[in-house]
């Protein structure tokens, strides 16, 4: 099961994440989700397993057949990013997908993993299959985006036309995210839709935009998803200044930005 390098690994990322969430208050009360995947091996030691004494079976089939033999460490339901932050191993369940069926570890009777946990197995499934390198997975409520989402697509006439929007303003985003983001229409949170229509995306895009929700972001690092996020958040409110200013962004032509993706492709990141 978990050795001790997993665990150090798995307490020190949910605790730099749930910390950055919340000095930044982009998870107020218990807004906001994540979840990190691991291979599952009987062999390991059990000594975690004393931090989730209580066992239940969570579904009774396992239709996420590329997880089998791994696990998830999901932030539970109805906490927030302060409590975690300060006791993770108190404040999430471990789901461990068999063969057949997917198993609940959680410190406490009764806790269950956040209610978005149907995007959290389906996007790490997709992941698997895929083969990419991404075991993270952060849900934010950032505003800054939400309030993004809420413009109508046909004021910048697409995702495409966002991207470049978002890539004239901070260039540095076609270093660190060349992919662009996602935006997803408006789907219930918690959803089978919200979590099958996410999981196909994130396999092209690292980073989906939900409409009137907030954000959904992948990635094999807790350096890899905050740099990613800080810069999209900075892009945005540099919009919002010009808004303000009632001025016209200047907008790179679809070729300077190839340009650009080509020359930095040769720079490591």
């Amino acid at each position: 099961m978990l050795n001790f390098k997993q665990e150090i690994e798995f307490s020190s990322t949910f605790s730099q994440l749930a910390t950055y969430l919340h000095d930044r208050g982009w998870a107020y009360a218990t807004g906001g989700n994540i979840s990190l995947r691991f291979p599952w091996k009987d062999t390991f030691q059990i000594s975690i397993l004393d931090n989730f004494p209580h066992k239940t079976i969570f579904l009774k089939e396992n239709p996420y057949t590329y997880l089998t033999n791994h696990a998830l460490v999901l932030s539970a339901s109805g906490t927030s990013m302060s409590e975690i932050a300060k006791d993770p191993v108190q404040h999430v369940v471990l789901c461990v997908f068999h063969t057949n069926y997917i198993e609940l570890y959680a410190p406490l009777e009764g806790i269950l993993p956040t209610s978005e946990w149907r995007t959290h197995f389906a996007v790490h499934h997709a992941l698997k299959k895929k083969s990419i390198d991404s075991h993270i997975l952060v849900h934010a409520h950032i505003p800054s985006l939400i309030a993004l989402s809420h413009i109508k697509v046909n004021v910048f006439r697409g995702e495409r036309k966002i991207n470049r929007l978002l890539f004239s303003l901070l260039p540095e985003l076609i270093i660190r995210l060349p992919e662009g983001i996602s935006i997803l229409s408006f789907a219930l949170p918690g959803s089978e839709k919200l979590a099958n229509t996410t999981a196909h995306t994130m396999l092209t895009s690292p980073i989906c935009l939900w409409q009137n929700h907030g954000i959904v972001i992948r990635g094999k690092s807790v350096e890899d998803i905050t740099e990613r996020l800080d810069l999209l958040d900075h892009a945005v409110h540099i919009y919002m200044q010009i808004n303000h200013m009632r001025l016209n962004p200047h907008l790179l032509s679809y070729r300077t930005i190839r340009k650009l993706k080509n020359i930095f492709s040769h720079y490591p990141h």
